[in-house]
């Protein structure tokens, strides 16, 4: 079931229904109860639990894989851009 509302939270943001204020709120709280239904399904992962049903929620998969809503950003390699240009200011 929170597979499916992920899903259906993604197609709802994506055409513009929902702001991204609630769209970040809501998505966070799934990927949440996504985590918590995980850990009582003793040892199944995500993979063998979407072929086992068959389940089709492409949308939903990629938020869980990324771990975040698709609103905020992913900052890998901008933080050391980041330091490196602090500290440029602060020689010259």
């Amino acid at each position: 079931a929170v597979i499916n509302a992920l899903e259906c939270l993604e197609k709802v943001f994506s055409r513009d229904y929902v702001s991204p204020k609630e769209y970040t709120a809501e998505c966070s709280k799934l990927l949440v109860q996504y985590k918590v239904a995980l850990r009582l399904v003793h040892g199944t992962n995500i993979d063998a639990f979407v072929k086992k049903y068959r389940i089709e929620y492409p949308a939903a998969m990629e938020r869980i894989r990324e771990d975040r809503p698709i609103t905020v950003k992913d900052d890998k390699g901008n933080t050391l851009k980041c330091i490196a240009e602090i500290v440029e200011m602060f020689i010259t």
